[in-house]
């Protein structure tokens, strides 16, 4: 994958840095090279695999309330947030995946620590005829240069992308006004690309606050973290999900083991152990790349992790 530093999306003085780590010669982890995945067509992949694993067993528009704990496992309170019904569940396990704002994270008693409010952002989900304009500039991320300028992130390359459009935190009030006139997006989308006459489509709008935060606990015994709710990540490299996804791929494994009886609970411990310092290299990495003026960098392998040294399976 590709990061672009240019004025606009057609300037003709831009600047494309690829991956600044390259496996060393037969130390490759994958055949597969990193690739650009939208978050829709991804989730609707896992959904399928999810409801075929366990038909019953996955649930939308249902809030966690709170949860207890005891020797024997966790009891959760569930809300149906389209009808207020609620109910309760027991399982072995509670995994928090549950975002920056994690209930599960507050519940457990489990603090993050790392800077906050580093930048504020409109992000503008939008189409437009984008990919012949950037064919010979195909990037995961668009910089644009100049204060106040934002950049662009790749959905497809193609016709859906988002802008990401700087805010002043001081004007909450004129950030909600811009947020609902799609004339006004439509014309910051128009300059941030340098193409005046582009046809643009908003879809929706979010606002959202950058920070660099890693949680001081990956488990508090029969509770665990995974995802945003562990770790909140700089979008500068596109680190996050792929953070993210590398959690749940080594903790799924671990679970299943320790529920089968084939590893004992100190198997979970090794769950920390292995992810919270990558997460703390990619954060860093990440802020590294957001105060680098020349090139961006991202580590296949750090992400990928798909070696593991742990010696606490039960044999």
């Amino acid at each position: 994958m590709f990061f672009y530093r240019g004025r606009s999306l057609v300037d003709p003085d831009f600047v494309r840095t690829g991956p600044g780590h390259r496996p060393q010669e037969g130390g490759g982890r994958t055949p597969s090279p990193g690739l650009i995945c939208p978050q829709d067509a991804l989730e609707a992949v896992l959904l399928r695999r999810a409801r075929a694993l366990a038909p019953t067993g996955v649930a939308f528009s249902t809030r966690l309330l709170t949860f207890t704990e005891d020797d024997r496992g966790v009891r959760a309170l569930l809300e149906d947030r389209a009808t207020g019904t609620q109910h309760w569940v027991r399982a072995d396990w509670l995994v928090g995946c549950d975002g920056a704002n994690s209930t599960v994270r507050t519940g457990a008693g489990i603090t993050m620590s790392g800077p906050t409010g580093l930048g504020h952002y409109l992000s503008i989900r939008f189409q437009a005829p984008l990919g012949e304009v950037v064919a010979d500039r195909a990037s995961a991320s668009y910089f644009l240069t100049g204060p106040g300028r934002g950049g662009f992130l790749a959905v497809d390359n193609d016709r859906h992308w988002i802008y990401q459009y700087p805010l002043d935190p001081r004007q909450a009030g004129a950030a909600a006004t811009l947020a609902g006139d799609h004339h006004r997006l439509t014309d910051l989308i128009r300059d941030a690309a340098g193409l005046p006459d582009l046809p643009v489509t908003i879809q929706d709008t979010m606002t959202w606050r950058c920070d660099a935060r890693l949680a001081d606990s990956y488990r508090k015994s029969r509770i665990l973290l995974a995802g945003d709710a562990a770790h909140i990540i700089p979008p500068t490299g596109g680190h996050g999900m792929n953070t993210g996804i590398g959690d749940a791929d080594n903790l799924a494994w671990k679970l299943a083991a320790v529920d089968a009886g084939t590893a004992g609970h100190a198997l979970l411990d090794t769950y920390q152990d292995e992810r919270r310092p990558l997460a703390r290299q990619v954060i860093d990495l990440s802020l590294a790349n957001s105060r680098t003026p020349g090139g961006y960098r991202i580590d296949d392998e750090l992400l990928l992790t798909a070696a593991y040294r742990s010696t606490a399976v039960l044999t």
